[in-house]
């Protein structure tokens, strides 16, 4: 009797069968009505995110899905699936009775389903159009639309589903993610030995997962393989070789751990579509983004601004290590510190940045004739490492025999970077910085972003400091009072005062006495000289002659959009902007004075390639599109007039070219990039934030530096201590691949040598001047300048309107 059920059914499918292959077009109407999903195959696949050179950054998705073209798929991979799942599926027409009769007189044997001896066609029925629950009934529903199915689709249709859609563990859905989940390949590069591996895994991809049950899955793989030579899908040859050649699982490539690298710019990416379509449509609909990211700049960004802050937070001290054991536990603490580290690198894969890092013990420490500590570290039993510290640059006085302020001390639990290249096991001492920073790179051409980082480290905290913080300037907000007063008539060599200044507020209470830095006033300044050294009175000076409503109108039409003071305390940096908006209206400079958008979107297209939207730019957004309206559309395009005059832009270049080139200029640390570049520090009160934005004729670059909750980075921590370095090491990198060249000059610039401190023409060879930019007609002359007693001067510090 137990017979019966399978009996049954098997009778009841050959009618099925013969009704189904018979009947009238009518009926078969009705009954291809399911089939749809199948008719148009959609499902959900992952949105990817290309770099500007075609490499992926990132992929947004519920099921880790890329399609693939049949054309796309060798034939090897193709008949290693065949051979194990369904091996005469070029020969039945969806339904392989001898197989069906084996796996009934099993499932006989058995009292219930345990096989079903499903065809290729049937696991695409259930898998897409079906449940997976093991029912007579369901199974009966298969059996008939799989009849259907092979009627409306051709063979290699439905393998082209069946390949994309099946699951194959280590989430990944389809072949493609999966040969480059468990090989780093793309399905094209697959051998024969690989393609054996992954078809052996629909049936249970969990039990046979080449990462976690290599045994298994290397069985599995030979029993794929003996079935190809078997069906003749292989020959005694090809099935040789790839037997004696097993598979290589590796760690994905570098660019899908680009969230190490780019997690903050395809967050921002993120954040932008979701606006734009929805969660459903990105995470399921397949999209392809290309933006405008240099994968190679961006890396080169995040490790440059790292090293700024690493190199800041050794500055201000050793805060200790992370633990310390007592020198009878040392063994087992070592034992204990190799399991961390291995869990570590396995948790975090391979290819990343924090790799290098690991955990430390101190089995021993001295110190050398250069008051240097030299430690021996256990990494893990079987793994000493060589670690030498120099005191001096964790803030401390140079060690000396015996002493007890040393770094290090045995049993000491620290964390080290370990050199894998040098000869020997070598480590440095590690400390994470708890100071944050950001970094911004545009093409000043285009506009487009050419890197990102929003942080020290995007898993440490998804803030994006980039764009979404605002902060003080400081000084790096001084070149707009010198753009409006180029464009009020003043030039290079124009002079202003440098004089203190007082300021009471209405009520006539408080008072506001701007400092300079070294609290020095210097008199009568050229405009160049004034910008160079920073002097923050002659800026005050400056902005009064202007006017702050000018001020405020020139950084608005250079993209400054946050709320600006109205009052002189702007010209010193006391308004809240972003880096993003500070680096774009830099950029406006060496534009030829063209107001520049951050584009960093330049096409959305759909899973067919068809352009959804183009030219996104950061902090820009058009009107939202309703559902179904995406196609073909873009967003609204915005005005790219020019904010000042070329002539004037180019005077203010050179203006921040002398910010750099000067005597006693505060950018002097950029002068190694060569002479093709200008910026400006910025530094606020207390030493709490720390900028410097600079550009050269093809880059525009901002940084900055601070803590979250505002608090001094240190004695001495200035925008040229603690930013300038950052951006001269991330733009030697970004300026590497350009032929050198001077930035472009309209037709009515000239150029003059002229005395810094004079403000007059001067001769060759002097040691004070410098070539500098003016508007045609209004260079300095030969006459001598003007000569001011000190009783002059006085009268005039005593006239001064406070």
């Amino acid at each position: 009797m137990r017979a019966l059920p399978g009996l049954l059914l098997l009778a009841a499918v050959c009618a099925l069968a013969t009704i189904a292959t018979g009947s009238n077009s009518r009926s078969n109407a009705r009954l291809l009505d399911p089939l749809e999903p199948l008719l148009d195959y959609r499902p959900p696949a992952a949105s990817v995110v290309y770099d500007r050179h075609g490499r992926v950054i990132a992929r947004y998705f519920v099921q880790r899905r890329q399609l693939v073209r049949m054309d796309e798929i060798p034939e090897h991979v193709i008949a290693a699936f065949v051979a194990s799942e369904d091996a005469r599926f070029f020969l039945h027409a969806g339904l392989d009775f001898p197989a069906m009769l084996r796996a009934a007189w099993i499932n006989v044997r058995g009292g219930r389903i345990r096989h079903g001896g499903s065809t290729i066609t049937q696991q695409v029925v259930k898998n897409v159009l079906l449940s997976p629950e093991r029912t007579w009934t369901r199974k009966l529903r298969e059996m008939l639309l799989a009849l259907q199915v092979e009627q409306r689709l051709s063979k290699e249709e439905i393998l082209l589903v069946y390949l994309n859609h099946i699951y194959l563990g280590n989430g990944s859905y389809g072949i493609a993610d999966a040969a480059r989940s468990y090989f780093g390949k793309e399905v094209a590069e697959l051998d024969l030995s690989e393609a054996a591996m992954l078809a052996g895994l629909p049936q249970r991809p969990s039990a046979y997962s080449p990462s976690h049950h290599p045994a298994a899955a290397e069985a599995r793989r030979r029993y794929v393989l003996e079935q190809m030579l078997a069906g003749d899908f292989a020959s005694p040859v090809e099935y040789r070789v790839a037997l004696d050649n097993p598979p290589q699982i590796r760690e994905p490539s570098l660019q899908t751990h680009s969230l190490e690298y780019a997690g903050h710019f395809s967050e921002e990416v993120r954040r932008e579509l979701v606006y734009w379509f929805g969660s459903s449509h990105l995470y399921g609909g397949g999209l392809q983004i290309e933006t405008s990211l240099d994968l190679d700049l961006q890396r080169e960004a995040q490790l440059a601004l790292r090293r700024g802050l690493e190199a800041l937070d050794r500055r201000q001290g050793w805060r200790g290590s992370l633990r310390r054991v007592a020198p009878e536990l040392l063994d087992d603490a070592l034992v204990e510190v190799g399991w961390e580290n291995r869990w570590a690198q396995s948790a975090r894969g391979r290819g990343r940045i924090a790799e290098e890092l690991r955990l430390g013990l101190v089995l021993a420490s001295s110190t050398d004739s250069r008051g240097w500590e030299v430690a021996s570290v256990g990494l893990a039993p079987d793994a000493v490492a060589k670690v030498e510290v120099e005191p001096a640059a964790w803030g401390l006085a140079p060690a000396s025999p015996g002493s007890r302020t040393r770094v290090l001390q045995v049993g000491d639990v620290a964390r080290f970077r370990v050199d894998a290249a040098s000869e020997g096991l070598s480590a440095s001492l590690y400390q994470e910085p708890l100071v944050e920073g950001s970094l911004l790179s545009m093409d000043v051409a285009s506009g487009e972003v050419l890197a990102m980082v929003g942080g020290y480290d995007f898993e440490r905290s998804e803030f994006n400091r980039a764009v979404q913080a605002r902060r003080q300037p400081g000084s790096a907000f001084k070149p707009f009072v010198y753009a409006a007063a180029v464009e009020s008539g003043y030039t290079q060599a124009s002079f202003v005062l440098d004089s203190p200044n007082l300021f009471w507020d209405s009520k006539g209470e408080s008072v506001w006495r701007p400092r300079n830095y070294g609290r020095r006033f210097l008199g009568w300044l050229t405009l160049r000289r004034a910008l160079a050294q920073s002097v923050n009175n002659a800026t005050i000076q400056l902005a009064r002659r202007v006017g702050v409503e000018q001020v405020v109108g020139m950084a608005r039409r250079l993209g400054i959009e946050s709320e600006l003071h109205s009052d002189l305390s702007l010209a010193l940096g006391s308004s809240e902007i972003s880096l993003l908006e500070l680096t774009r209206a830099y950029a406006a400079f060496p534009a030829g004075g063209r107001r520049v958008r951050a584009r960093f979107i330049r096409r959305v297209l759909d899973r067919d390639g068809a352009v959804l939207l183009e030219d996104l730019s950061l902090g820009e957004r058009g009107e939202r599109f309703e559902a179904g309206e995406w196609a073909g559309s873009e967003a609204e395009p915005l005005s790219e007039a020019p904010a000042v005059s070329r002539a004037h832009a180019r005077i203010v270049t050179d203006l921040l070219q002398g910010a750099v080139y000067e005597p006693g200029a505060t950018g002097a640390k950029a002068q190694q990039l060569g002479a093709r570049v200008a910026g400006k520090t910025g530094t606020t009160n207390g030493n709490r934030d720390a900028w410097f934005v600079g550009f050269s004729p093809e880059v525009a670059t901002g940084v900055w530096v601070g803590f979250d909750r505002p608090r001094s980075l240190g004695r001495r921590e200035t925008g040229s201590r603690a930013a300038l370095p950052i951006w001269v090491d991330y733009m030697a990198e970004a300026l590497a691949a350009s032929a050198p060249r001077d930035f472009d000059a309209p037709e009515d610039i000239s150029f003059a040598r002229v005395d810094s401190r004079t403000g007059r023409l001067a001769r060759a060879g002097g040691s004070r001047s410098s070539w500098q930019a003016f508007i045609a007609g209004t260079e300095p002359r030969w006459t001598p300048a003007p000569r001011r007693s000190k009783a002059a001067t006085r009268r005039e510090l005593l006239l001064d309107d406070f």
